[in-house]
């Protein structure tokens, strides 16, 4: 009579069984900064200048992300474009007429 293969398993039967099956939750409170008005003006200047992200995080002590978000939360797009126009126009002498094909 053959007894063939028997099969015996390699992992502890404590691992199946349910028991200690919880995963451990490693998290650490972060330290929260919210913007300055000041720091948000100081953004919207940097962008207008066309400043990086990473440069902009850089100049205001933040990280390149924290910069992107706040101007996407705030949707601070409208104010970069607009004091982009006005540093335009200083530089043509406010004078709309020369500024008509880059706006």
């Amino acid at each position: 009579m053959s007894t063939g293969i028997v099969f015996k398993p390699t992992i502890p039967f404590h691992f199946a069984s349910g028991k200690g099956n919880e995963a451990k939750v490693k998290s650490w409170a972060r330290e929260s900064r919210p913007w300055s008005e000041d720091e948000i003006s100081k953004l919207i200047k940097l962008r207008a200048l066309a400043a990086t992200y990473k440069d902009c995080g850089k100049m205001l002590d933040r990280s390149q992300t924290a910069t992107a978000n706040i101007v996407a939360q705030q949707g601070l797009y409208k104010e970069i474009e607009d004091k982009r126009k006005i540093l335009l126009m200083e530089v043509f002498n406010n004078t709309p007429d020369s500024t008509k094909g880059i706006f």
